[in-house]
């Protein structure tokens, strides 16, 4: 008689799978937008629907040598200049099941907190974003174009461009963002074209930190009087000659955007479920803010195309 083998077949119900009950984020992208505003209501009159931020005049530049024997003309003060700042809300809720909770094999509402918190710094950072590319100031890559679909294959970033708006900034009397430099946010295609390029006056070892302890999230390191804050998440198009994909690089300095705060976006979990027999459990996140340019000056968009478009 055959021997009988005790194997998986005979006792299958025995054997079934395994999961690690640590589940993880996908991989995420930098968020650096919100890095930006530094302008802020400073001193508020009353709470309001929207605040206007002021910026005084200086005087119109004349002689203002006297004459010993004549008394000089008073001057008036120029008028302020104003922006206004609507109230906004934002905010994003999910329900969680009563069911959900007691038959998972891991802990749900740790992992519904993170992606809404990533939807917060996503959802924020895009209406930044959509602000600040809409700035007046814009820099083109390549010869003699003039606006965003002149932009060709081959139009990329170069450590001129990065000289030519420093300069611009520096021209305005673009306050810089840290010590001396400037702010940059720019897209990895176009960081591999910027470090790439080679020969005199390309970058070079003089991007590094000294004090590691400068760096922000992305950065990736000082160069040409700015410092450069990388993430794909900064915007590209196929807006560009020939469905070019043109990608959006930011330098700005101080107060370039505003922002005003309400209430500051924060998560919000429900303490007692929201229905009758307490079983659906909202988590959400809100707030109340929104951004304005605050000094067009000192802002400035670069558009080039890169060698690693796709």
């Amino acid at each position: 008689m055959a021997d009988a083998y005790t194997q998986v077949s005979s006792l299958s119900n025995l054997v079934q799978t395994a999961y690690d009950k640590m589940v993880e984020s996908q991989n995420r992208h930098a968020v650096v937008l919100r890095t930006l505003p530094d302008k802020t209501v400073a001193d508020p009159t009353s709470a309001g629907s929207s605040y206007t931020l002021q910026k005084y005049n200086d005087l119109a530049v004349s002689s203002a040598e006297l004459t010993e024997l004549v008394d000089p003309d008073a001057v008036a003060v120029p008028q302020t200049t104003t922006l206004n700042v609507a109230y906004r809300e934002f905010g994003r809720v999910v329900f969680r099941s009563h069911k959900l909770d007691l038959t998972s094999m891991t802990m749900v509402d740790p992992i519904i907190v993170d992606v809404l918190a990533r939807d917060q710094a996503i959802s924020l950072d895009n209406e930044i974003g959509t602000i600040l590319y809409a700035g007046t100031n814009v820099t083109y890559g390549g010869t003699g174009n003039a606006a965003t679909a002149d932009v060709a294959a081959g139009d990329n970033i170069s450590a001129s461009l990065v000289r030519q708006i420093r300069t611009l900034l520096r021209n305005r009397a673009a306050s810089p963002r840290r010590g001396e430099l400037y702010w940059c946010g720019i897209h990895p295609n176009v960081a591999y074209d910027l470090r790439s390029e080679t020969g005199a006056g390309a970058w070079r070892d003089d991007h590094k930190y000294a004090a590691p302890d400068l760096f922000w999230p992305g950065e990736l390191g000082v160069y040409e009087g700015v410092f450069f804050q990388e993430s794909a998440r900064m915007k590209n198009a196929t807006d560009g000659t020939a469905s070019a994909v043109v990608y959006r690089t930011l330098f700005a300095g101080r107060q370039a955007l505003a922002e005003v705060v309400w209430e500051e976006p924060r998560t919000v979990i429900a303490e007692i479920p929201v229905d009758k027999l307490q079983r659906h459990r909202p988590f959400g996140w809100r707030g109340a803010l929104n951004w304005a340019i605050y000094r067009q000056e000192n802002l400035q968009r670069l558009e080039t195309t890169a060698t690693l478009a796709p």
